[in-house]
């Protein structure tokens, strides 16, 4: 994938963020209903703007995600980090 400079309007669909992460569509929307990874419904498809995409890795780095479970307790801890 080509290097960009980062910006701010740019969104990106499920598959996307998949690819650029290097796992499958159902881990973004396990991450999604987890409450880890936001994005904006828009009609039939759901985007996910690049600062949360960003934010997201930030916040998660080091965490396990893999799954639905990993993920609640990774959403706690970074959570209970910041109070």
């Amino acid at each position: 994938m080509e290097a960009t400079y980062f910006n701010p309007l740019m969104t990106y669909t499920i598959e996307d963020v998949a690819s650029l992460m290097h796992c499958g569509r159902e881990s973004v929307t396990t991450w999604m209903e987890a409450g880890l990874l936001r994005g904006i419904k828009t009609g039939k498809a759901t985007v996910i703007p690049s600062g949360e995409l960003a934010r997201f890795q930030e916040e998660y780095l080091g965490q396990n995600v893999c799954n639905l479970k990993r993920a609640l307790d990774a959403l706690k801890a970074v959570k209970g980090a910041k109070a």
